[in-house]
């Protein structure tokens, strides 16, 4: 699982029952907003809705593994097609998943589908692989976590990284993934008080590709840093909106 190391040592001290002292950003009483819940109930909601329905899972696989350029076998040597195997692979091993009957092997597909996503994962952003750009492949991993920790019952981690999926693209997350969810959680009132910008103008015209990028992932770093706070202070609880996150998984998910 990717997650932060100071993630990490947060659960490791609450474990042994030290005390915790974590640094988050100093604006608390805007983390508190209600904002922020409805945030990762409304990302677990659209991954729970795309679970549901095969059509829009296979159109989503389809779109996202359309530029990898991979032959049909499991096994590769460590090379850059090593990388795009694992993605390929890492993805088709969530639909694997969801059709599985058992709990047990359930689990272990979704554990191995989470391994392989985690190689691409872990490119650097600006480089090529394969003649693919790496954001892309990075994006497209950190989406497919989401959708693996969706299944595993982890809405935190689900949404957290959905978030770091718009980090690294946005435009590829609007366009090809999540593009209605994406019209609510970063709405133009939204990325023109990012950009100083007030006037009326569509998303589309506000800026350049880039500046109107930049605005949605400073909104989306700020959902972020909002739920990582709420990870933490909740850990070991079972909050009263999770049976709003979703609805009963495919296959008794």
């Amino acid at each position: 699982m990717i997650e932060s190391r100071q993630w990490k040592n947060v659960k490791r001290k609450k474990r042994l029952g030290d005390k915790v002292h974590v640094k988050f950003p100093d604006r608390l009483d805007e983390m508190l907003d209600l904002k922020n819940i409805w945030v990762l109930v409304s990302i677990n909601r659209f991954i729970q809705d795309t679970l549901e329905d095969e059509k829009t899972r296979n159109g989503l696989k389809l779109r996202c593994t359309s530029r990898l350029r991979i032959q049909k076998q499991e096994f590769f040597e460590f090379s850059e097609q090593s990388v795009l195997s694992n993605l390929y692979w890492g993805i088709d091993s969530i639909e694997a998943a969801i059709e599985a009957q058992q709990p047990e092997d359930r689990s272990f597909r979704l554990m191995n589908s989470e391994q392989m996503l985690q190689v691409p994962a872990m490119l650097e952003e600006e480089e090529v692989t394969a003649t693919i750009p790496n954001r892309y492949l990075v994006c497209c991993s950190y989406f497919y976590l989401s959708v693996v920790r969706k299944l595993q019952g982890d809405e935190w981690q689900a949404a957290l990284h959905f978030l770091q999926a718009v980090l690294v693209s946005p435009r590829l997350v609007w366009t090809e993934f999540a593009s209605q969810l994406c019209e609510s959680l970063f709405p133009q009132s939204s990325i023109r008080m990012v950009q100083g910008n007030c006037s009326s103008r569509s998303l589309e015209s506000v800026s350049s590709e880039d500046e109107m990028d930049e605005a949605i992932r400073e909104v989306a770093r700020r959902y972020k840093e909002c739920l990582v706070y709420y990870q933490v202070m909740l850990y070991g609880e079972t909050p009263w909106w999770r049976s709003y996150c979703s609805k009963q998984s495919p296959r008794s998910v």
